[in-house]
């Protein structure tokens, strides 16, 4: 692995693991903030690999664009599963 490939892959890792943690939108200009030195266009073009990766395996997770920022989202694919599984976590704390 080159050293530009290195940089891809661990812009990509990190903007990832920021869209993870983060329970709402995150703009290009926070990323940028939390990374320092790297340029928009790098973090932009990293997104955009996540984007195709998550939807090319069919991941339950996809990256969204919302209000002028990102975000991690999970696929309305899923949101039945999702709604049984706090059913029946909410069930069991009330036992």
């Amino acid at each position: 692995m080159d050293e530009n490939q290195y940089l891809t892959e661990h812009v990509k890792g990190a903007v990832e693991a920021l869209l993870f943690v983060s329970d709402k939108p995150i703009s290009v200009d926070q990323i940028r903030e939390s990374l320092q030195t790297v340029d928009p266009e790098t973090i932009q073009q990293a997104i955009r690999s996540l984007q195709q990766e998550y939807s090319q395996r069919s991941a339950g997770l996809s990256i969204e664009e919302i209000a002028g920022g990102y975000q991690m989202v999970t696929r309305p694919a899923h949101a039945a599963t999702i709604r049984n599984f706090f059913k029946t976590r909410h069930k069991e704390k009330l036992s």
